[in-house]
């Protein structure tokens, strides 16, 4: 599906608001404007029929298309992710909203755990909203956000639809660094724990199969433990698997900070010491892991400087929406502690 008049419409607010067409002016004739612009006259009367419809331009039958307002010109920003109670999407949307609020703009926060993303996408059309970091979990609609026209970033994982921006943190680096670490510590066995199974953020789990035995640590398929829930109590569902393991690896790597924190907890309730009996590592270095009762060994992913690049690229992306495709792959780093 095209939606070539929206993009062009952004176009035309972009040109209204530095002034290429002023308020109370008359835009030019439509040949003239659809060829500077580069579309259909068709196109064209979608373009100011959508603008009239935000209040920009006005048109005026035998005499001519009106700009009547300047667009508005704080942005609108939102971010979409599902269960935002998790540390890591809170501590991220206070950084995204620290550089949001420095330019004078406003950040729409929006949980996808139970509404649908094709629901979202049309709410984020009707807010009228300049652009989006969308976080998925299970279903990737980037075929459906691209064909919105709303100019995007897919955060942590990489989209289907080979045009959309995408930052990732570099899981590989993360996971290779903590087997690094295990193997130094004299581990020769670790599993695996993640919360809610189909995740399209695997990388870190395909990281871990691909290069334990690479550092001599040895793993077992019994011991990639999956659960539906994510979270802390998708940390103590996944310990309950644990320990029903007729045998047990020496170490497990949790996806992440939260399901570790959850883990760790069933761990010492069900008398476990931790590290004595079992090593424990998270991924992301939320400010909790420092904290925590077990000071958490974990991987840092410099969230400030992540926040910031996608902040960045979304800007970038509302500012040229045909610019070609940007891609990050963030650094990350090992951060040793007592688990």
């Amino acid at each position: 599906m095209s939606l070539l008049y929206e993009k062009t419409a952004m176009i035309l607010e972009e040109r209204i608001r530095n002034e290429t067409y002023k308020v109370s002016s008359r835009l030019p004739g439509e040949d003239k404007l659809a060829a500077e612009l580069n579309v259909s006259r068709s196109t064209l009367r979608r373009v100011i029929q959508l603008l009239e419809t935000r209040g920009i331009i006005k048109r005026r039958p035998s005499v001519g298309n009106f700009v009547v307002k300047i667009p508005r010109t704080k942005r609108l920003y939102a971010y979409v992710a599902p269960g935002l109670s998790d540390p890591f999407h809170a501590e991220f949307i206070r950084l995204f909203n620290m550089m949001v609020v420095g330019e004078c703009g406003n950040l729409l926060v929006d949980d996808s755990s139970h509404t649908s993303a094709d629901k979202i996408i049309s709410r984020l059309k009707e807010e009228n909203v300049d652009g989006v970091v969308f976080c998925p979990r299970n279903v990737d609609k980037s075929i459906l956000l691209k064909e919105s026209g709303i100019p995007a970033l897919w955060l942590a994982a990489v989209p289907k639809c080979q045009t959309v921006d995408y930052l990732v943190v570099n899981d590989e680096r993360g996971i290779k660094a903590i087997l690094e670490h295990l193997r130094d510590t004299g581990i020769k066995s670790a599993g695996y724990a993640k919360g809610v199974k189909g995740s399209l953020v695997s990388a870190r789990k395909a990281a871990f199969i691909k290069n334990a035995k690479l550092y001599g640590v040895s793993i077992n398929n019994k011991w990639i433990l999956e659960v539906e829930q994510d979270g802390e109590e998708g940390g103590r569902e996944l310990f309950k698997k644990f320990i029903k393991l007729k045998s047990r690896p020496e170490a497990i790597i949790c996806y992440n900070d939260w399901n570790a924190v959850g883990f760790i907890e069933a761990a010492l309730s069900y008398g476990m010491d931790i590290p004595a009996d079992l090593r424990i590592t998270g991924f992301d270095n939320i400010p909790l892991s420092q904290f925590y009762k077990v000071p958490l060994t974990t991987v840092d992913c410099h969230l400030s400087d992540f926040a910031s690049q996608a902040h960045a690229m979304l800007s970038n992306r509302i500012a040229n929406i045909s610019m070609d495709r940007q891609v990050h792959i963030a650094d990350c780093s090992l951060i040793v502690r007592k688990s």
